[in-house]
């Protein structure tokens, strides 16, 4: 797992070559999601994108392109606070705007180092 708030994703793999050189197909990826989890065994990506102001649909739109880019197997946008009104009825009204690939963005709550996930 690597902080990528930082930098950009291609960088990160570039300076661990030799240990994430099995990700060298994000040579590529020129975005900064928050979070990287690098997954040996399946040779693929998680990403964490963290706020900590409440969700809001440009939110999502930022880690839906990341996705769409990067194809992780798995995407969590999570905050300390909850998602805001808005966010929530947008979901309800268009739950695929959180599909990308073959994944789906989930929506989580931090409270006390506790992920609590959005039922979608």
């Amino acid at each position: 797992v690597v902080d990528v708030s930082a930098t950009n994703l291609n960088n990160i793999v570039k300076r661990s070559a030799e240990s994430l050189s099995a990700f060298d197909f994000c040579y590529r990826f020129h975005i900064s999601p928050d979070v990287v989890g690098f997954m040996g065994i399946s040779n693929s990506l998680a990403f964490i994108e963290a706020k900590i102001t409440a969700l809001n649909l440009a939110n999502v739109g930022q880690l839906l392109g990341y996705c769409l880019v990067a194809q992780p197997k798995e995407a969590i946008l999570v905050s300390t606070l909850q998602p805001s009104i808005s966010l929530i009825r947008s979901i309800q009204a268009k739950p695929e705007i959180l599909d990308y690939g073959n994944g789906r963005i989930q929506i989580a709550t931090m409270d006390n180092n506790e992920l609590t996930f959005m039922d979608i």
